[in-house]
């Protein structure tokens, strides 16, 4: 990552980074959401 110096490129840096982290969580979620669904489905 290049550090930007401007004070505007670190917010979009800092957005950007919090996006990636919130949809990895919603996509974990969902992920065990469909697991759950699936084990409960078998059993």
């Amino acid at each position: 990552m290049g550090g930007f110096s401007a004070r505007g490129g670190v917010g979009i840096q800092t957005r950007l980074c919090f996006l990636m982290v919130v949809s990895n969580m919603l996509w974990w979620c969902d992920k065990e959401r469909l697991y759950k669904r699936r084990s409960y489905a078998y059993s």
